[in-house]
């Protein structure tokens, strides 16, 4: 009786462990997350107080993540074409087995059709063996078909994809171009009016 009362002390004080590890550990999680929060509204208070020469950095960081993003934005567009691409190729390929077995049969058919015409071999049989080679011809054209349909479709979304990826590397292309300063636009445009002023020729 001693020993199962023991059983069922240790029990109890193992569940309430148990459950105090529990009740630690979603605490701490709740702690986290509010002084998380309270951290991220905090920055960006105190952010909109930094005077904009102090900002010179941080526009470069968010640039470089814009940046980054546009770039990782490509990489997934390059990734589904050359998917699709791979996919065109596979298509053409069993396009190609199928055209070889169409032909294939076309054989077997006039070779039968000239046996026939011949009034070589028995009617009967030769009439029977056309019936099934010109039908087994229909079941491969009509495969042929179906895969030609999606060669088609996607011929259509490869030229899609290749659109989109030249306008990503275009628009990345104009993210990447060094901006012009203020000093370069006065020097560029004192350049243009002494050019200017030459091609007009001295004024009289």
């Amino acid at each position: 009786m001693k020993k199962v009362w023991i059983c069922h002390l240790a029990l109890l004080i193992a569940l309430s462990l148990s459950m105090g590890c529990r009740a630690t550990k979603s605490i701490k999680k709740s702690i986290d997350s509010t002084v998380g929060s309270m951290t991220s509204k905090a920055d960006s208070e105190l952010l909109a107080q930094v005077p904009d020469e102090n900002r010179v950095k941080l526009r470069q960081a968010e640039f470089e993540y814009e940046l980054s993003g546009e770039k990782r934005k490509l990489a997934e567009m390059k990734k589904d074409l050359v998917a699709s691409e791979k996919k065109f190729a596979d298509y053409e390929y069993s396009l190609s087995k199928k055209r070889f077995k169409e032909a294939e049969i076309s054989v077997d058919i006039a070779k039968l059709e000239a046996i026939d015409q011949s009034g070589l071999g028995n009617k009967e049989t030769s009439i029977n063996s056309l019936g099934e080679q010109n039908a087994k011809k229909l079941r491969v054209q009509a495969e042929c078909v179906k895969i030609q349909a999606k060669i088609d479709t996607t011929k259509l979304k490869i030229a899609e994809l290749a659109s989109q990826v030249n306008e990503q590397e275009a628009a990345i292309r104009n993210m990447e171009k060094p901006e012009i300063s203020p000093t370069e636009i006065i020097i560029q445009s004192g350049a243009e009016e002494q050019e200017e002023g030459l091609l007009r020729g001295p004024r009289r």
